[in-house]
């Protein structure tokens, strides 16, 4: 449905007249809306940096204390995000691409079945979204209500699909054209390919948009009708599913507060970008989703800054979906859904010898509802203190 005026459609999803490069994937980057997290693409199923910004300094390394970021008057004012309001969130630099994707595979869609163990205690949160993966974090949006969303993966071909999603949000007033715009019957051709056509201006980048759709629409939409097979009985109202949800989650991409990037849990560049901008803004964030990326690396030197940094507050959430038989699953799905206050992820990643999530699992307690736990452990410091990489003077001067 063109229920949107094509500038609105064009401000909201693209400002390609600022790319400087003549591959998709550069214009991608240059327009900061590419997700990446070398690390982990999260769970699912089956390109260059951004143009040059001057370094912040690095010298420091965070002090003891996790603070959240300063509130009014910075906090973002409900409406679309004006040019100013959204500079700060489109300096975010892409990390470098990887060698590689996990098990050299896009994770178009997520595997995960129940996120919605997770639905009452994200609800209303507010604050900031970022997480990895694709459809799942439009499920946990409209539950949380954020005022920014962060779509943060590795691999270039998940920027593209929330690129896709933002041009089906802006042309879809409803759930059922929302998926509709995915379904490649009767034609062979999935209508939301028309709208790539008309909406995105640059040659380029429409033509990367358009390969990543023939690749990737015959699951998403598999995937569309598979939320709805699974939250029907269950009763849950989601963007899928439900008017209000939708509503909420499309009025993110219209209101211009949808940001994907390509960025890794474990480099230098866009955890902390991620973590100066939301400071920039006022706005803490308040749910940081790592599905099960954590498993694909130790708890490093830099992946403990990157999370030391976050401007976490006393609400904040780290979410995990971890997938071993040794938890609680509900039946049907391959995970368990673990949450944790992120401001004891801070002090653990500051002090405690723990250095995988594997560890760090074995440190949860089962909670309601069946198939979910917390973990929140004493963050008893190691007799050896763990190393920690060095912050940028910018992230650290920011209310700490």
């Amino acid at each position: 449905m063109r229920g949107v005026s094509a500038a609105l459609r064009f401000a909201c999803l693209f400002a390609t007249a600022c790319a400087p490069g003549p591959r998709g994937d550069e214009i991608l980057q240059s327009t900061s809306v590419e997700p990446s997290n070398h690390a982990g693409s999260g769970s699912g199923s089956a390109a260059q940096q951004a143009p040059p910004v001057p370094a912040l300094p690095v010298t420091k390394v965070l002090p003891p204390a996790a603070e959240p970021p300063p509130a009014s008057p910075a906090a973002l004012p409900a409406g679309p995000l004006n040019e100013a309001q959204r500079a700060p969130l489109l300096a975010i630099r892409n990390d470098p691409p990887p060698p590689a994707t996990t098990r050299n595979t896009h994770y178009w869609v997520s595997n995960e079945g129940a996120h919605h163990l997770w639905r009452e205690r994200i609800s209303d949160l507010g604050g900031a979204l970022v997480g990895v993966g694709t459809d799942q974090l439009y499920l946990m949006a409209g539950w949380q209500q954020p005022e920014l969303l962060i779509p943060m993966d590795f691999d270039i071909e998940i920027v593209k699909v929330h690129r896709l999603y933002g041009i089906a949000f802006a042309n879809a007033a409803t759930p059922q054209a929302f998926m509709d715009l995915w379904n490649r019957k009767p034609t062979g051709t999935p209508p939301l390919a028309a709208f790539v056509e008309t909406d995105v201006q640059d040659p380029t980048l429409r033509k990367e948009l358009l390969r990543s759709l023939r690749t990737a629409n015959i699951v998403i939409h598999a995937r569309l009708r598979q939320l709805v097979r699974l939250y029907a009985p269950r009763q849950v109202a989601c963007f899928i599913n439900d008017q209000t949800q939708y509503d909420r989650v499309r009025n993110l991409w219209l209101e211009q507060r949808v940001f994907p990037v390509r960025g890794d849990l474990t480099a230098d560049t866009t955890m902390q970008d991620i973590a100066a901008a939301l400071r920039k803004v006022g706005t803490p964030l308040r749910a940081l989703y790592l599905s099960n990326a954590e498993q694909y690396f130790p708890y490093g030197e830099r992946f403990r800054r990157n999370i030391m940094v976050q401007p976490f507050d006393d609400r904040s959430l780290v979410l995990r979906g971890y997938p071993s038989t040794a938890y609680r699953q509900i039946e049907g799905d391959e995970y368990h859904y673990s949450h944790q206050p992120a401001l004891n992820f801070v002090q653990l990643m500051q002090v405690s010898s723990i250095a995988s999530v594997q560890q760090l699992m074995r440190t949860s307690v089962n909670t309601e509802p069946f198939g979910t736990s917390i973990v929140n452990p004493d963050p008893t410091p190691a007799k050896r203190a763990p190393k920690i990489a060095p912050m940028r003077d910018a992230v650290e001067g920011s209310g700490r």
